[in-house]
């Protein structure tokens, strides 16, 4: 059987439905800081510096600067599980105020509002 076939057997074309929004769906209100985020988060920049050299570093390495940091009387690897996961849920915090930016510049864009 021929594709032409086949289309005159189903019949036409359906187009999809277009369903129209009330724009008042569409609004926000201003998020009020309660500190300035740009500071909050200029403050854990060593955290950032701290997961950027883990990272780089091999099994070995982070060995050897755990071991001299205990001997250095710096954080050993417990208090640095412990700081970097807690850090990990404020950097997803802030990802969730990135969500949010997003989303009302695509409601802005579309000119939904």
């Amino acid at each position: 059987m021929s594709k032409r076939k086949v289309t005159v057997e189903r019949g036409p074309a359906q187009t999809a439905k277009i369903i129209h929004l009330p724009h008042e769906d569409f609004s926000f209100k201003p998020y009020k800081f309660k500190d300035d985020l740009v500071e909050v988060y200029l403050e854990r920049k060593v955290y950032v510096d701290i997961v950027q050299s883990l990272l780089r570093m091999t099994p070995t390495a982070m060995k050897e600067k755990l071991t001299g940091a205990v001997a250095a009387d710096l954080p050993g690897a417990p208090a640095l599980i412990h700081d970097l996961g807690q850090q990990a849920d404020n950097f997803d915090a802030l990802a969730e105020l990135f969500r949010s930016a997003v989303a009302r510049l695509t409601v802005v864009d579309a000119k939904l509002i």
